[in-house]
């Protein structure tokens, strides 16, 4: 870790301060200023494990343009799509809450891409006194982060093999994605769970047992 600029307790105070501004901006230069930097630092530490991040981030594009289209175009008119006028506001909207997700995504993949479970966990309980639990719990999503990708591609691969488009347009084909996700996710964490119990891992201390409570289990 002493050979990292940021400390993992550094690193994480400055992606939450981060993922918190992404909130409260709603300057599409200042959101984008903020993208940049964390994009190409995550890549340079970590294509290959975070690439995926930033399909799925392009992968809602479409999803968040139609909501703004539906519920935020008013304004000066911009421009014309199909007949179908597209006004000042609803550009802005889409920019704000895509580059909103941008931020988001950028940092936690410079985050996950930069650290290792093992620093992250070290940093957050020895740095900012965190909880065991609450340590273990992090480091362990961002450790899923390049197995979901892992996941995501195998998914890909079926489909295509299937003559099926790569990448989802429509929500049902979001769910072929999202369904066996979700599923391997679940499995994988239940059995994580499982083998660190095994491995001596607790969240709570050992609770000593009064002597009302052991004469009942002795009878």
């Amino acid at each position: 870790m002493s050979d990292k600029m940021l400390s993992p307790g550094a690193g994480f105070i400055y992606a939450l301060s981060l993922t918190a501004l992404a909130f409260i901006l709603r300057s599409e230069i200042v959101l984008a200023a903020m993208v940049i930097p964390n994009f190409l630092l995550s890549l340079y530490y970590g294509r290959k494990k975070v690439a995926w991040v930033y399909i799925l981030i392009l992968i809602s594009a479409p999803g968040i343009f139609l909501n703004a289209l539906f519920f935020s175009n008013y304004g000066t008119l911009y421009t014309t799509i199909l007949g179908r006028p597209i006004y000042s506001n609803c550009i802005s909207s889409f920019l704000i809450v895509f580059l909103r997700i941008a931020v988001i995504g950028s940092v936690g993949a410079f985050f996950v891409s930069y650290y290792t479970p093992m620093e992250i966990v070290k940093g957050l309980e020895k740095e900012l006194h965190f909880p065991k639990g609450i340590a273990f719990s992090v480091a362990y999503a961002f450790r899923l982060m390049p197995l979901i990708s892992k996941d995501f591609g195998e998914i890909r691969k079926v489909r295509k093999q299937r003559g099926y488009r790569a990448f989802p347009l429509t929500a049902g084909e979001f769910m072929t994605y999202a369904a066996p996700l979700l599923r391997i996710s679940y499995e994988r964490a239940f059995w994580t769970g499982v083998a660190m119990e095994l491995r001596g891992f607790r969240l709570r201390g050992k609770r000593r047992i009064s002597s009302r409570e052991q004469a009942r289990f002795e009878k």
